[in-house]
C-alpha cells in the first residue's frame, strides 16, 4: 500500500539522516586527531597551559573512564597500604604507625606486586613519610616509613 511505501521511505531517511550526522562527526573527530590522515592543525582545539581542561582527558571519552578508574584502583591500593602499616607499626615518637621499609616489603609481597609505586603516591598525597628519593628492597630496608594519616585516602588528591 501506499502508505507502507510512505512509511519505509521516512525510515529510510531517518536512517540515513542518523548515519550522515555520524560520518560527520567521525570525520570532525579525524580532523582534530594527530594520528589521523585527515588532521587539521586549525580544526583541532588544544587546551593552554592554565586551562581548566590543560592535562586532562575529554569528558565522556574512553580516556577520562580509564583515567577514573585508574585513580579509584589507586586510592584502593593506598587504603590497602595505609591499613598494613597500621596493622603491623610500631607507634613513633609522636604515636604515629612507623614500620621498615624491608618488613613492610616482606608483608605486602603477598599483597601486590606494586608497594613501591603506591608509597610514592601516598607520599605525594601527604599520608606517609620517608627519607628517600626511591626505596629499593635490600638496600633501603632500615628506612622508616611513618602513617602521616590514617583511615582513608582523601578523595581527588593525585
Amino acid at each position: 500500500t501506499a502508505a507502507d511505501g510512505a512509511s519505509s521511505l521516512v525510515r529510510a531517511v531517518a536512517l540515513a539522516s542518523v548515519w550522515e550526522r555520524k560520518a560527520e562527526a567521525a570525520a570532525s573527530e579525524s580532523r582534530a586527531n594527530p594520528f589521523s590522515a585527515a588532521f587539521d592543525r586549525g580544526a583541532a582545539a588544544r587546551p593552554r597551559k592554565g586551562d581548566a581542561d590543560y592535562g586532562r582527558a575529554r569528558k565522556g571519552s574512553l580516556t577520562e573512564a580509564r583515567a577514573a578508574a585508574a585513580l579509584a584502583w589507586v586510592e584502593e591500593e593506598i587504603g590497602k597500604l595505609v591499613g598494613v602499616i597500621e596493622l603491623h607499626g610500631s607507634p613513633d615518637a609522636a604515636s604515629r604507625p612507623t614500620i621498615c621499609f624491608g618488613p613492610l616489603f616482606e608483608l605486602y609481597a603477598s599483597i601486590s606486586d606494586t608497594l613501591v609505586g603506591i608509597l610514592m603516591r601516598a607520599r605525594k598525597r601527604g599520608q606517609v613519610a620517608f627519607e628517600a628519593d626511591m626505596l629499593f628492597q635490600g638496600v633501603h630496608d632500615r628506612v622508616p616509613i611513618t602513617l602521616l594519616s590514617a583511615g582513608a585516602p582523601r578523595p581527588g588528591g593525585e
